[in-house]
């Protein structure tokens, strides 16, 4: 299944993706192919996540101490994001408090950041990207209009001309 999963990643990456993640799972595979300065990695690495077992996760305190993630969970909590149901995400709020085996309040300020990261270079990326398609039209314009405007170039008798083209 995960050759499966890496094949997918390389097509969603050739068709412009850019993929964020921690280092497990596929994104280990694709790092080893691709390189890992092609992907936006966050997050503990092994050693971070050993001590941390070590010492003993307790989610609240990461929430407790990030104003930005305690609005969120509050959101999640009082139903802002499903029409004042506040029970709609229970489940959700109830993991990662309670039973996240993966961390994810801890690694929550690494992601932000790399999100943020992200952004940016998707943003520049777009830029870039209009810029050159904006230049390349630019260019290929000019350079058909000259073309089409030169009525002794061959190019502009072989589209021009009936049956025979003169020589």
């Amino acid at each position: 299944m995960g050759h499966r999963i890496v094949t997918y990643f390389f097509m969603l990456q050739l068709n412009g993706a850019l993929t964020i993640g921690t280092m497990d799972g596929a994104n280990v595979e694709m790092a080893e192919e691709m390189g890992e300065e092609n992907m936006f990695i966050f997050g503990m690495n092994v050693d971070e996540v050993e001590r941390l077992q070590c010492s003993g996760y307790e989610a609240e305190d990461y929430v407790n101490s990030n104003v930005e993630l305690a609005e969120v969970m509050e959101q999640l909590k009082s139903g802002f994001f499903s029409d004042g149901d506040a029970s709609e995400f229970q489940d959700i709020v109830d993991n990662l408090l309670k039973h996240d085996r993966f961390y994810t309040l801890a690694d929550y300020d690494a992601y932000m950041l790399a999100q943020d990261h992200v952004n940016e270079t998707y943003r520049v990326r777009n830029i870039t990207y209009s810029i050159n398609y904006l230049l390349r039209y630019f260019i290929l314009s000019i350079s058909y209009t000259r073309l089409y405007q030169n009525n002794d170039n061959l190019f502009f008798r072989i589209l021009h001309c009936g049956q025979k083209c003169p020589s």
